[in-house]
């Protein structure tokens, strides 16, 4: 499967794991998924992304945009995180993410541990959820 979803943390933080490939299938496949989660959580819901792996991906910012228009109450949408070390998967992602949903709160980290720690720092909510973070929050 190139993707798996879930909760990371039970009804606060939706987590999206892609493995090496992902298509525009995918993307679409997920912006139908993720309004699920989203809408059945406890506000504010956070999308925790992890990209670390994905080594082949679609790079077509006007194709990917039509496909991943959201249908989530933004009222209802914390933080979108994205884990990834590459440089223009990292570009892909934002841009793409900004325009289908152009007043999301986005943030893209080299590692599940910045991004995490991010999220502790802004949602004084997850504290108490989560364990400490091992490093120090990144601004």
């Amino acid at each position: 499967m190139p993707y798996t979803v879930d909760w990371y943390l039970p009804e606060r933080i939706m987590r999206i794991q892609l493995s090496e490939e992902l298509t525009i299938a995918d993307a679409e496949q997920l912006s139908n998924i993720s309004p699920t989660y989203i809408n059945q959580g406890t506000a504010p819901v956070h999308v925790l992304i992890d990209a670390l792996t994905v080594e082949k991906y679609p790079t077509q910012i006007a194709q990917l945009s039509k496909v991943v228009k959201s249908k989530v109450d933004l009222a209802h949408l914390g933080w979108v995180i994205y884990a990834t070390r590459s440089p223009l998967l990292k570009f892909v992602f934002s841009t793409v993410t900004q325009i289908a949903m152009p007043n999301v709160r986005l943030r893209v980290y080299e590692t599940l541990d910045e991004a995490l720690a991010f999220l502790v720092d802004r949602d004084v909510t997850l504290v108490d959820l989560l364990p400490p973070p091992t490093i120090a929050p990144p601004r």
